[in-house]
């Protein structure tokens, strides 16, 4: 009997499948999964045809749809039922021979109004010499500074939106960093990362206002490509259609190509290959040539971000496969 996420991926390959059906049918997400439309419903603006006001929303490990323009509010499954009946007659096949235990009907979806972000007030990375400079070194791409922002007093920043969350002996000890904001699709600011300026430091603190998301990056995904997953935001940066994680534990699509750090010492880093490749997922295992730990030190090395990804396309496994290149790249 499968489980409530074998059954959501059910619900998006047939919420998928309507890309034929329904006029502007884009997928924004797969994890959480969101896609939008002209609505079938109400047909949508009359006065731009453009409009897509119709969103595909995952909840509770099921499928919502839900249309801003009429208000029309049903599961996925319902809304099969009304407006696609091959496709509901096919759903219930599925279920039926897969044997689906019954889930709870989930309660009515609500959809998230854009809210002020927390990144109001920060200094902008090229107004900052010592950050522009920091970014010169690590030749962080020009085209991506305007996603990062400074703080002298990072404690203090975060403070002004989580009361009290360093104490006062910690703001004794301020270094300036720079914050690189994490943004959901509505681009809402759910989460902060802060990385020192300071060698002395801490390298990064990582604050989430919102445990409940922890990718970051995806405010600019086109689900239609390969997506790719790193370790660190940074890292992203460099790479086209690039996820990276906020935690260790972090809910990602399985047609995602996760791409962890060339450590192969260390247990922490081998034990999370082991994790993916368990979870089912496409996996980069780097070749013994590369020698640099992340991505950015490759770019420092002076790989081309287009070389970075050829290596990765090229040795990327998944499955047996790839538990027999992990077994020969780790080294403890």
């Amino acid at each position: 009997m499968l489980d409530q996420i074998d059954l959501l991926f059910i619900q998006q390959d047939y919420a998928n499948r309507l890309s034929t059906e329904l006029n502007r049918f884009k997928v924004k997400s797969y994890s959480p999964y969101k896609a939008n439309a002209r609505c079938p419903v109400c047909g949508d603006s009359q006065k731009s045809q453009t409009k897509a006001r119709f969103w595909i929303l995952e909840r509770d490990y099921n499928l919502m749809v839900y249309c801003h323009n009429c208000g029309y509010s049903h599961s996925l499954v319902n809304f099969l039922k009304t407006y696609y009946e091959h496709y509901y007659q096919s759903y219930i096949l599925d279920t039926k021979i897969k044997k689906i235990k019954p889930l709870r009907r989930p309660d009515p979806i609500t959809i998230p109004k854009k809210k002020q972000n927390p990144i109001k007030g920060l200094e902008k990375v090229q107004d900052v010499k010592i950050a522009r400079n920091y970014l010169i070194k690590r030749k962080i791409p020009k085209a991506q500074w305007h996603k990062l922002y400074y703080t002298k007093t990072y404690y203090s920043y975060i403070n002004s939106i989580i009361k009290d969350k360093f104490s006062d002996k910690a703001l004794k000890h301020e270094h300036a960093r720079i914050v690189i904001p994490f943004l959901d699709l509505m681009g809402n600011c759910f989460g902060v990362q802060g990385r020192a300026l300071d060698d002395n430091a801490m390298k990064y603190i990582t604050i989430m206002f919102d445990d409940n998301k922890k990718l970051y990056g995806e405010e600019d995904i086109d689900y239609n490509k390969t997506v790719y997953c790193c370790e660190g935001p940074l890292d992203s940066l460099f790479l086209n259609n690039c996820l990276a994680m906020a935690g260790s534990d972090v809910n990602i699509s399985k047609h995602t190509v996760i791409i962890l750090d060339n450590e192969p010492r260390n247990l922490q880093i081998v034990e999370k290959y082991n994790k993916y490749i368990t979870r089912g997922h496409p996996i980069c295992i780097w070749p013994s040539h590369i020698k640099e730990t992340d991505i950015n030190d490759m770019i420092l090395s002076g790989l081309s971000p287009k070389r970075i990804v050829s290596v990765i396309d090229a040795n990327t496994y998944s499955g047996i496969k790839a538990k027999i290149k992990l077994k020969a790249w780790r080294k403890i």
